[in-house]
């Protein structure tokens, strides 16, 4: 929103360009003339120069700022007028370079002001000078002009230029016009203790009040509250298979790392990511992973090198992401864990500011967007003849096969990254395969759970078999007490037999019985029954038993079958967990050992994918090499001519052909604008924006 923008803007310039104090500085009174001429006078130069000498010897150049107008103190009888006002009280102030010789020039992205608190409206009435808008409008109107001056007197016309803007006076009138304000007419110099960084986001603003804003930009100041959503599962296949680099191999990631890494494969053009956490917490590790992933995916799609920007308020911050790209510890992969090229030490290079010495910056990788220092250095003749050589040597030592060419190697790189890859993600396929089968358990559990089924479908077995052979001799019993029955029927005689309706020898069979049964025959026999009454029962029981032994039956056969079916799936189980295993020992083909000691009984997919961060650590190596490979090939676009532009063509081919060789472009919220601007050729600049495929804000 260009309200807010506009805010963030004034908010800047009110905390810049605010009033000096005199009675805390050291000032010294010079001429008009010595200003207009560009050189101060010896005495006040060696003044400047005499102050903090110690602090710098090399320093050939300081910064000041001269008082252009000041306001009078007038006084009545000798005493001091209150005008709401303190005592020499500047209102227009040109910042300056001096050097040792006392000549005057423009110093980088400073530019003359006049303090906010004089201009209307304000929050407590002052002495007004002018008005807040037309400053502003002054200043949109003039960024080009702004952005040409060259010499010491454009810039001096440009600061009368404001102040008769604004102030509706001309420059040499000692009267302000509208409000009678007198003015004393002196030019005071002091030694600035300001760095300006705010200069550059303060023309970034500037650029967004004239033109459309970026989606991101549009989405952090809308003021609408975004929708939230569900937090990617840092586990589910495409997330898996999705974080293919990795720039560490010594730890895997944490698994709030993990799930940072998974969220930030989710985010689209515009969207952001926050990722929060104490000091110590893994959030430079993290910062590696997402870099290190984007680096390998571009490398995958045959894509240019992505450029990425991490960026932070403070320098500490910004030399600490520096350091930790530069210490990368190795595993032991053969020799594919260091650069194949001269020149490079650290996959992150540093733009830093200007105010940076020699001595700051000897132990980084650094240049700016116009180039220099690192990107001249490895550009050199010497460095790329010197870079082909060391490549070709390694490559021989890893492949094990002499190849001269580098269009082959590249090749030969870019298939064994692929194949890597692809192995990878076969292994992922497994894991996820079998983590749908595990769900929570570990393999150990979930192999155990199976052994405990597999033993109680045993018992079970073995209780039915049991009740089998009770149930059978029990049938048998039974078959052979009513043949018993018989053969005691069978030892009556005849005719008692014959005539067993007849009274008397009814009464026979009737004793018969009754002195022939069992006490244990009681439960379903009574006394006096017949042979066949006898019989009958005993058939009855015989075929309950046989409904038993078929019910018995069904479930032993079920039982049965079931332990078919976990026998089998325990064997599957331990087939998949092998292939997984013989999958990750294949990985040695390519010169890189993961753990598969203990392998079921310390398996989990959580474990296993962290081994597989050692592959994503030798896929990131592959995609260095592919890259230093392509950086070598391909001359650098950039000629002679080109080599300090800052046109927009000539910003795209210099960073992509840095990142190639250092994928994460590091420096302070206060330049990241300034490396951003492009100059058109039609006398006017302008900020190139998603330009770069990610933003990586960062604190401690």
């Amino acid at each position: 929103m260009k309200s807010v923008t506009k805010y963030f803007r004034n908010a800047i310039l009110a905390s810049t360009q605010g009033t000096i104090e005199y009675k805390n500085i050291s000032f010294d009174t010079i001429s008009w003339q010595e200003i207009e001429n560009g050189l101060i006078n010896h005495k006040v130069t060696e003044k400047i120069w005499r102050t903090k000498e110690d602090e710098n010897r090399e320093r050939t150049t300081k910064d000041v700022v001269i008082a252009l107008k000041t306001i009078a103190t007038e006084f009545s009888d000798a005493g001091y007028i209150e005008n709401n006002i303190e005592e020499m009280t500047s209102i227009l102030f040109l910042p300056a370079v001096i050097s040792k010789g006392g000549i005057l020039s423009k110093p980088d992205d400073k530019y003359p002001w006049i303090p906010r608190e004089f201009l209307e409206p304000m929050v407590e009435p002052q002495v007004s000078i002018g008005n807040a808008e037309t400053y502003d409008i002054f200043w949109e109107e003039t960024t080009d002009q702004r952005n040409q001056i060259k010499s010491w007197n454009e810039y001096l016309d440009y600061a009368k230029e404001l102040y008769e803007k604004v102030t509706k006076t001309d420059f040499i009138e000692k009267v302000l016009k509208e409000s009678e304000i007198k003015l004393d007419g002196k030019y005071y110099i002091f030694e600035s203790e300001q760095i300006n960084s705010t200069g550059n986001i303060l023309r970034l603003y500037n650029d967004l009040l004239k033109n459309k804003e970026p989606l991101l930009y549009q989405k952090m100041t809308n003021g609408n509250r975004e929708l939230s959503r569900t937090i990617a599962d840092k586990m589910e296949n495409s997330k898996l298979k999705g974080h293919v680099g990795q720039m560490g191999g010594e730890y895997p990631l944490s698994a709030s790392q993990r799930e940072a890494v998974s969220c930030f494969q989710e985010i689209e053009e515009g969207e952001v990511l926050a990722v929060n956490g104490p000091p110590g917490t893994g959030k430079t590790t993290l910062l590696q992973s997402i870099v290190a992933n984007m680096y390998v995916n571009a490398a995958l799609n045959n894509d240019k090198a992505p450029i990425i920007i991490a960026t932070s308020t403070n320098n500490q911050a910004v030399t600490n992401i520096i350091d930790s790209f530069g210490k990368i510890s190795p595993i032991g992969i053969s020799n594919l864990e260091c650069r194949w090229i001269t020149g490079v030490n650290s996959f992150a290079v540093y733009f830093p500011s200007a105010s940076k010495t020699q001595e700051e910056l000897k132990q980084y990788q650094y240049t700016s967007v116009r180039g220099g220092n690192f990107v001249d250095d490895i550009e050199t003749d010497e460095n790329r003849e010197s870079s082909k050589e060391l490549f070709v040597k390694k490559f021989a030592e890893y492949f094990g096969q002499e190849e001269n060419s580098l269009i082959r190697c590249k090749q030969i790189i870019f298939n064994s990254l692929n194949e890597l890859n692809e192995e990878r993600i076969r292994c992922i396929e497994k894991l996820v395969q079998v983590k749908n089968i595990f769900g929570e358990l570990s393999a150990k559990e979930y192999i155990d759970d199976l052994k405990q089924k597999l033993k109680k479908i045993d018992e079970e077995l073995g209780k039915l078999k049991n009740k089998e052979k009770e149930i059978k001799a029990d049938s048998e019993r039974l078959i052979e007490r009513r043949k018993k029955w018989r053969q005691l029927y069978n030892l009556l005689p005849w005719y008692v037999r014959l005539f067993k309706f007849l009274p008397c020898f009814k009464r026979k069979i009737y004793e018969w019985s009754f002195d022939n049964i069992k006490n244990d025959e009681l439960n379903f026999l009574k006394r006096g029954m017949s042979i066949d009454e006898i019989e009958e029962q005993y058939y009855k029981l015989v075929e309950q038993n046989d409904i038993v032994l078929k019910q018995n039956q069904m479930k032993k056969d079920n039982l049965i079958a079931d332990q078919k079916e976990s026998q089998q799936h325990k064997e599957e189980i331990h087939s998949k967990l092998f292939e997984i295993k013989d999958m990750m020992s294949s990985f040695f083909s390519y010169k890189v050992s993961v753990n598969t000691e203990n392998f079921i009984e310390k398996f989990t997919v959580e474990k296993i994918n962290d081994e597989l961060d050692k592959i994503r650590y030798a896929e990131f190596w592959l995609a260095v090499h592919y890259y230093e490979a392509l950086w070598l090939i391909q001359d650098n676009p950039i000629n002679e001519n080109q080599r300090n532009a800052t046109f927009k063509n000539v910003i795209d081919d210099r960073y992509h052909r840095i990142s190639m060789l250092a994928p994460c472009m590091v420096m302070t919220t206060f330049m990241l604008p300034k490396q951003f601007l492009a100059y058109d050729g039609n006398e006017k600049t302008h900020f190139y924006y998603n330009i770069f495929m990610v933003n990586i804000p960062y604190s401690q």
